[in-house]
């Protein structure tokens, strides 16, 4: 971590400061946040190095919230004391980015959506602090009716709210499923947006095939020509099967991401300590996933608006098949896991029963997505 820079002349403070920052802006950023680790630590219960970074990142965000006042205040009156209110602002951003390295250390076991939210909500502070700072290092909030460094300010305290107001969550448990609800609801949101393009039937002037292409200056003029021609806006007649095929398999990506946050709420019990890392460990897998199949829903609807482009649809349609297929065999391994082990705790048979239901279902809407894919080409 960088050391708190000595203060000098108020200028040069500034400067030693934003390259403090922005050192440890960039040491943030290269966090590898984007996997799980080898083993997580915890689901429901916190470990106490866990809590004590959560404790951190709160302890930094109030020194931050508090400076970054009093540095607004005295930007017009007095430099040199400003600079030293910076001292306390740095300090309080160096103890949020300890607080950031713990958790996405592999040894602290914290999922890859909870080192994610904490890495997210660190540099938003962090990043807002550099702001604040240039526009008085570049003398842009200078003037007695000048508000510029008033409102960088009250960009810092909005971000470092996120963690004051205890919407940032904490632990594995409450980023799993913050993550795997937000997926579920850009299900709903996609599923609504292109429900509303379907009802509202074929466009009245059909178009010609829409070519697959790499030139983007070629797909411009396409489109172009396609809105002079015709309605671009709603589905041709031989475009709505496949509009309709594909929006069934967003609906089946929502079911199996509610299926795999069951799964997990239902493995985690009282448990010996052996049975509570295998437990762990299911839960990561499902976690990641799950991830893929949300992830796959945004690329599915990108390719889903008219004019379709049959082969970048056909490519988001297979890959939504094999994250989905992926995810239920998943489910089926652990089903056969809790057999073969005896687990202590089981899956319901609500669950048990949708997840019957949506295998029997992924088969037949991954038939009817390509038949009607097929049937376009």
């Amino acid at each position: 971590m960088t050391e708190s820079p000595q203060l000098d002349d108020p200028f040069e403070t500034h400067k030693q400061i934003l390259a403090a920052l922005t050192q440890l802006e960039d040491s943030l950023k290269e966090l590898n946040d984007g996997v799980s680790p080898p083993t997580l630590s915890h689901y429901r219960l916190i470990p106490e190095a866990v809590k004590e970074s959560y404790s951190l990142l709160t302890q930094g965000a109030e020194i931050i919230h508090a400076s970054s006042t009093k540095y607004t205040l005295l930007g017009k009156l007095d430099a040199t004391e400003q600079g030293r209110a910076l001292r306390d602002i740095v300090n309080g951003c160096q103890l949020m980015g300890t607080a950031c390295l713990v958790i996405n250390d592999d040894q602290t076991g914290c999922a890859r959506p909870t080192r994610q939210h904490c890495k997210r909500a660190t540099r938003a502070v962090v990043l807002s602090v550099l702001q604040m700072i240039h526009v008085w290092v570049d003398q842009l909030a200078q003037g007695s009716d000048n508000n510029l460094g008033a409102q960088k300010a009250g960009t810092v305290w909005e971000k470092c709210n996120v963690i004051l107001e205890k919407r940032l969550p904490q632990g594995n448990r409450n980023c799993i499923r913050r993550d795997l609800l937000i997926y579920m609801k850009d299900c709903a949101d996609t599923m609504a947006e292109f429900q509303d393009l379907i009802d509202q039937g074929p466009s009245t002037a059909e178009r010609a095939e829409v070519p697959d292409t790499s030139d983007n200056d070629l797909s411009v003029l396409h489109m172009l020509q396609q809105a002079l021609d015709g309605d671009v806006s709603t589905y041709t007649e031989n475009e709505l099967p496949v509009a309709t095929a594909s929006l069934y398999l967003i609906k089946l990506s929502r079911g199996c991401i509610n299926l795999s946050m069951q799964c997990i709420e239902e493995i985690m019990g009282q448990a010996s300590d052996n049975e509570e890392k295998n437990r762990l460990d299911w839960i990561s897998k499902l976690y990641d996933l799950a991830h893929d199949v949300g992830v796959g829903v945004t690329d599915l609807g990108a390719s889903m608006y008219p004019p379709l482009q049959v082969s970048s649809l056909k490519e988001q349609v297979e890959h939504q098949c094999t994250v989905i297929q992926n995810l239920l065999s998943c489910i089926s391994e652990l089903r056969e896991f809790i057999r073969a082990t005896d687990f202590k705790q089981t899956l319901s048979l609500d669950t048990i029963s949708l997840f019957s239901k949506l295998e029997t279902a992924f088969q037949k809407r991954h038939r009817e997505a390509m038949d009607a894919i097929e049937m376009l080409t």
